[in-house]
């Protein structure tokens, strides 16, 4: 076995070489991290490179200082192969420390890679010894080594990963001290894989079979050329870093110009850079969104040639002060022009930065005040606003007169408010029309006397419609409401309105308008609503002062008791009336209770009355006491309200004894009429005011089809239901018309009833008004008689009048009347109608050859044929005989000739077949026209007759039309 030793001197070397390459790789670790893309390749190749030459380096240099007492060489192939396997596994630390997350497992698997690589090329290096010697392993400390390698790496990996985001100048020490933990570790890992070998000597071995040389010079040359790769790697690491942070830096100058450009152009002020004598040398892109400027607008100009003309003193000053104190920070509010033409108001804020050479002028800041100079102007409206709505609730709680106190409010609003119009507009008691009480600004005449629709029509009605407040912020453009000719004719543009409440209805509309185009703010509506509400209060006090004085009046000269009780009975207060019915002084009577003058005081007929006199109201009846111990009957009616904080009950008392004796009347006079209503033969119906049935006597039961206990309170309409004979249609019942005040005595003569079974009956009917002796309506009588039989009669016989018997068409008689009446709408209402006169030919052939029955027939087959042909509107008649005759309406030459025409072709082709005989017919046809000249019903008969008269001469079969005294004769 052979003893070997080591050489200090290389031994620290190499521990000094271990503890330079992990701070290499740690910094390494940290390029790596931060480069991106083909940097970051660049930066793990040559990383790997350094850091592994480095490890491999303090490797061989270990290994040289390595000595026994024999010859020792190293083959170079297996010496590069070592290399390689350091530099690999540098590679794949690098990478492994280089990501941005780092897990356990990550950094388990990375350092046990490299730590096996650094083993493997430490093992490699004991391969390439080249010595005449066996060399034997403790394999207890071979992996031990390779233990202490790993641990080594993960500890290396761990480190790099928690100083690559150090900041640069605070990471050198820590680096530093990492650095000499990861040298020793890595150095003591080979000393324990050195401790691990141990060499025999091979006795043949005489002479050393490979080249010897000097290893000392060696490690030192491995030693210097490792250091120069090393530092170039640091080198270049602090180049790139240093490059970097400029990098950066000049990216923060960047980032930061930026948003200082940012931030000036899209403030909500303006920034502006003045000369000393005021022109604009700089201004910020916000000038366009604030006042409407583009900025070549401004620059080159004086700032304050946008100023208003009465502050341009003051801006000339600003800027003097400005200029004798530069330390001074300035402020003033002007007013500048907005490119609209509208003025507004900034806060302007001078600086002045002429010594500094980065500004060299006088920063001035605008901000726009309008908002809250408004807003200020608002709060003392509103103030202003309130403070008089107050005096005007005091003006109303000092007992104003009405009248005196509207005024005022018009007057009040009129100033507040800043405008030419205000009204005070009350509703009248039919809820149409709306009156003008009060106003100021209106033409002389108006107040009290002019009136408007309560509709849509006007702004006032539409804001009752609405029921909530209308605002009019330009009348030209107004399109809710069709008519405003009162604010029209006063040129009126802005305007707002609102309700001034009431109790149950409202009482009016308060208006508020002004010539001048205005946006009305809510404060304003609010104020307007205030004043309204004053009003409100005071109409409501006025009234109930009123209603007081009525009540006092009314308990003091009504003939009714008036009692005011407690929910117990106990009698509050009595009027006169009460003291005189029942003959108790006042005192005597407050000592009483309801069921105190009751005659029966046990025998309660509703048990607690007060106590059911709610809002709604309770009547009854019962028997009351005299103080003399007289009873009389009474009618009670009570309602509860609160007086105050506590519950009451009023009650009106009536003596009903007279009434008593005339029910008692009435009932007999009853009795009498509903048996003289059962005795008549004609149909009773009556009813009340609202239509709805009372009674129905037996006739009507029958004829309705309704008993009189079914159609008691049922809609007359619904009983008695009536239409027109001739078109079907419904009709109003004169009853209907009688109960809206309306007098009807013209009653249809072709009515009928349809019943409740759908029977029709015809009927003649008539009603009259029931009423009362102060001549008031108090129901309708309907008689009505079942006249059907009597109107077939008769129109059986006005059939038979105006037809003929045999064709069933109209008669001459008929005919003349119809021809009557289309000579009169010709002649006044310019109408053209046409008239054709017919004679049949041959027909005294069928006559006497068949016998008068079938010249009937023929007549008949004829009057089918020509009304087949006619029109509907045409009237076919018979004239006499064989004569006949056509009356076409609204028709002219150019539409009667065709249809004669054709009616001539199908008589001259019908053939008439009577008892096995034929026989063919012919007709002649006369044709005029009825015009405005056409002076009567006689002279268009007579042309008529002459140019059938004219046919027939001229062979018979044929139309001749007798125009203008002219006749035209048609085969």
């Amino acid at each position: 076995m052979l003893t070997a030793t080591y050489d200090l001197r290389l031994v620290l070397l190499s521990i000094a070489i271990a503890t330079i390459a992990s701070y290499t790789a740690l910094d390494l670790a940290g390029r790596v991290t931060a480069a991106i893309g083909k940097g970051r390749l660049l930066w793990l190749i040559g990383g790997a490179i350094a850091m592994g030459l480095g490890i491999w380096s303090m490797h061989f240099i270990g290994m040289l200082a390595y000595n026994l007492p024999i010859q020792m060489a190293y083959d170079p192939p297996i010496v590069i192969a070592s290399m390689l396997v350091a530099i690999i596994a540098s590679g794949a630390a690098l990478f492994v420390a280089s990501r941005k997350t780092m897990g356990c497992l990550p950094l388990f698997l990375g350092g046990t890679f490299m730590g096996l690589g650094i083993a493997a090329m430490h093992y490699t290096g004991m391969v390439a010894m080249q010595i005449d010697a066996v060399v034997h392993y403790n394999l207890q400390l071979v992996a031990l080594s390779i233990l202490i390698a790993i641990a080594a790496s993960v500890t290396a990996l761990w480190l790099s990963h928690r100083m690559r985001s150090e900041t640069p100048g605070h990471s050198i020490l820590p680096k530093i001290g990492a650095a000499v933990i990861m040298g020793s570790a890595i150095a003591g890992m080979h000393y324990t894989g050195m401790t691990a070998a141990s060499f025999q000597l091979i006795p043949q071995a005489i002479t050393p079979s490979f080249p010897v040389m000097n290893y000392s010079l060696l490690a030192v040359g491995i030693a210097i050329a490792t250091m120069i790769i090393l530092t170039l790697a640091l080198i270049a690491a602090l180049l790139e870093q240093y490059v970097r942070v400029q990098l950066s830096s000049a990216e923060v100058l960047r980032h930061s110009e930026q948003r200082f450009r940012s931030l000036a152009q899209n403030t909500s002020d303006i920034i502006t850079i003045l000369t000393a004598n005021g022109i604009v040398t700089y201004i910020s892109l916000s000038i366009t969104s604030i006042l409407g400027y583009e900025s070549q607008d401004w620059l080159g100009k004086k700032a304050f040639d946008f100023v208003h003309p009465d502050e341009l003193a003051k801006a000339d000053r600003l800027l003097a002060d400005t200029l004798a104190d530069p330390a001074a920070n300035i402020r003033a509010i002007m007013r500048f022009k907005h490119a609209d033409g509208e003025w507004q108001d900034f806060e302007v804020i001078f600086n002045n930065l002429l010594d500094d050479p980065s500004v060299a002028g006088i920063v001035t800041t605008y901000r726009n005040v309008t908002e809250r100079k408004q807003a200020a102007l608002a709060l003392e409206n509103r103030i202003r606003q309130q403070a008089n709505v107050a005096q005007l609730g005091q003006v109303a709680l000092a007992n104003t007169d009405l009248d005196s106190l509207i005024d005022r409010a018009v007057d009040v609003i009129v100033q507040t408010l800043a405008i030419e119009f205000s009204a005070v507009l009350e509703l009248q008691p039919d809820n149409l029309e709306l009156r003008l009480r009060a106003g100021v600004g209106w033409l002389p005449g108006l107040v009290g006397n002019i009136t408007l629709k309560a509709d849509s029509s006007s702004q006032a009605g539409y804001t009752l419609l609405a029921k909530k407040p209308v605002i009019i912020e330009d009348l030209r453009t107004e399109f809710r409401f069709s008519e405003a000719t009162l604010l029209h004719n006063h040129r009126v543009v802005s305007g707002m309105s609102v309700i001034i409440p009431g109790s149950e209805n409202p009482y009016g509309v308060l208006t508020a308008h002004t010539t001048q185009r205005r946006i009305f703010h809510p404060d304003d509506v609010y104020f307007l609503e205030s004043v309204a509400n004053v009003l409100s209060t005071a109409i409501e006090r006025k009234q109930t002062e009123t209603l007081l004085a009525m009540y006092k009046l009314l308990s003091e000269h009504t003939q009714d008791i008036m009692l005011f009780t407690r929910m117990n009975g106990e009698i509050i207060e009595a009027n006169d009336a009460a003291l005189k019915a029942y003959g108790y002084k006042e005192k005597e009577m407050r000592s009483l209770t309801l069921i105190d003058l009751k005659a029966t005081p046990k025998q309660c007929i509703i048990p607690s009355q007060t106590e059911q006199a709610d809002s709604i109201g309770l009547v009854y009846e019962t028997l009351h006491r005299r103080a003399d111990g007289s009873t009389f009957p009474v009618e009670i009616s009570s309602r509860s309200t609160l007086l105050g904080d506590e519950r009451v009950t009023l009650s009106i008392i009536r003596d009903v004894t007279e009434r008593r004796r005339f029910e008692q009347a009435l009932f007999r006079e009853k009795e009498l009429a509903q048996v003289t209503l059962q005795s008549i033969k004609d149909a009773v119906i009556t009813a009340d005011t609202f239509g709805r049935i009372k009674s129905l006597n037996p006739i009507a039961e029958k004829l309705t089809g309704w008993s009189g206990t079914e159609a008691e309170n049922v809609a007359l309409k619904d009983v008695f239901r009536i239409i027109n004979e001739s078109t079907n249609e419904p009709i109003e019942s004169s009853v209907a018309k009688l109960l809206r005040g309306k007098q009807d005595d013209a009653f249809a003569s072709t009515t009928l009833l349809i019943a409740r079974n759908e029977q029709q009956y015809a009927i003649d009917y008539s009603a009259a008004p029931i009423r009362s002796r102060e001549g008031e309506i108090m129901g309708v009588v309907l008689v009505f008689r079942d006249v059907t039989l009597s109107r077939q009669m008769a129109r059986q016989l006005s059939w038979q009048a105006s037809h003929d018997p045999l064709t069933k068409l109209v008669n001459r008689r008929e005919f003349e009347n119809r021809l009557q009446q289309a000579v009169d709408t010709a002649k006044y209402e310019n109408q053209q109608h046409a008239l054709c006169y017919l004679d049949l030919d041959k027909f005294k052939i069928v006559n006497d050859t068949a016998g008068h029955a079938a010249g009937d027939e023929l007549l008949r087959q004829v009057t089918k044929l020509l009304k087949s042909h006619g029109r509907k509107s045409d009237v076919v008649a018979r004239l006499g005989g064989d004569e006949f005759a056509i009356l076409l309406y609204q028709c002219a030459i150019e539409q009667a000739r065709p249809l004669a025409e054709t009616i001539l072709k199908q008589v001259q082709e019908f053939i008439f077949e009577y008892d096995n005989q034929m026989f063919t017919i012919g007709v002649s046809i006369g044709l005029v026209i009825i015009n405005s000249e056409t002076h009567s019903r006689d002279t268009a008969l007579s042309l008529a007759d002459a140019a059938c008269y004219a046919a027939k001469s001229q062979g018979r079969n044929r139309i001749c039309i007798n125009t203008e005294n002219s006749l035209q004769s048609i085969n």
